[in-house]
């Protein structure tokens, strides 16, 4: 399975191109090792402003990341663009790179819209979709008193499984598989972390833990039933106790 790389990585990928340097690897604490190369490859000023921008939208809940915002745009390009994702992400990192007057922030696909490669995507985002044609592509059940969303497309419907107060995200398909659990209001996961590495040690594979609330499996990830029976399983035991 070949693993999509996250817009983090694509723009380290970038930034090693502008220093003549080989492109990094990373390892297992993938999300930790690439904010950290990607603070220590940014010089200039544009530069220091796109990764702090990036890494701020990784983690959620940052400013400037609405319809027609520079993460907006990178997500969009990731869930729907297919085979052309990379390339389009690049061209996209590369132009905000190069040209500081353009803004990362909810104004920036307007910019965009007579690229001939990016506007078409520009001019879809600010269109926007409908968040109840985005729900009814996942698939909810209740466990005990758990509401959980479960995703069997490439697409990455995080968003909208927590606009639908999903306790718990699971996604299995072709892309890889991950779990996320929402965050209560002390900020801690409503599951917590050993619930999900039990969910994870059954359902089989290679799990990564990027944050506490979220694991992630690209290498042997398993399949939507495998990993729709732990789930099921583990919270189904974790009720009963």
């Amino acid at each position: 399975m070949k693993r999509t790389p996250p817009p983090l990585v694509i723009l380290a990928r970038l930034l090693a191109q502008r220093r003549g340097e080989e492109p990094p690897v990373f390892g297992e604490r993938e999300a930790e090792e690439v904010r950290a190369y990607l603070r220590s490859r940014a010089r200039t000023h544009r530069e220091r402003a796109v990764v702090d921008y990036m890494v701020r939208a990784a983690r959620g809940g940052a400013r400037g990341t609405g319809a027609g915002s520079l993460k907006n745009l990178l997500w969009a390009l990731r869930d729907h663009a297919g085979e052309l994702y990379e390339p389009l992400a690049e061209r996209l990192l590369r132009r905000v790179l190069e040209d500081p007057d353009l803004p990362l922030h909810e104004g920036l696909a307007a910019r965009l819209l007579s690229d001939p490669l990016l506007g078409p995507w520009a001019q879809q985002v600010l269109a926007g979709v409908r968040w109840e044609d985005l729900a009814a592509q996942l698939e909810w059940e209740e466990i005990g008193p758990f509401w959980v969303a479960f995703n069997s497309t490439p697409k990455n419907l995080l968003k909208t499984a927590m606009k639908g107060e999903a306790d718990l995200y699971a996604a299995a398909s072709t892309a890889g598989a991950t779990l996320k659990a929402r965050r209560g209001e002390d900020g801690m996961p409503v599951i917590p972390p050993e619930v999900l590495d039990a969910i994870c040690a059954q359902a089989g594979g290679k799990w990564m833990a990027p944050y506490v609330d979220l694991r992630v499996c690209r290498e042997k990830a398993p399949s939507k039933e495998a990993l729709l029976t732990a789930i099921r399983e583990v919270l189904g035991r974790l009720i009963n106790q």
